[in-house]
């Protein structure tokens, strides 16, 4: 027998903010700074996404207080200060990842 001929248009679909929101919820990411504190820095909300866009992205400085967030901002910077260097592109990836910002994978250190 032979297949019907669909005809007119499918119904639109309808999206719900409030699924994207539900989906993309994500536990704060722990980073353990010393066997007696963990730092909760919070997921970044879209309004921090977009003033990360506009930075120069030279200022790493910056773009790291948007990325873990005022809240934590200071503590967080005084823990890696004088961590070396190799520290911060992992650390980034491993936030990014948790929070599932972009196609980044996870480093090793997760």
């Amino acid at each position: 027998m032979p297949k019907k001929k669909r005809t007119g248009k499918p119904a639109p679909r309808t999206y719900d903010l409030r699924s994207y929101i539900r989906e993309a919820k994500r536990e704060p990411f722990p980073l353990r700074l010393d066997d007696e504190t963990v730092l909760s820095i919070e997921a970044p909300t879209v309004d921090r996404i977009f003033d990360a866009a506009k930075l120069d992205t030279s200022d790493v400085e910056a773009s790291l207080k948007i990325l873990v967030g005022d809240e934590v901002f200071e503590e967080f910077i005084e823990a890696i200060g004088e961590a070396p260097s190799g520290v911060l592109n992992p650390l980034i990836k491993d936030i990014q990842a948790h929070f599932n910002l972009g196609d980044q994978g996870e480093s090793d250190a997760s």
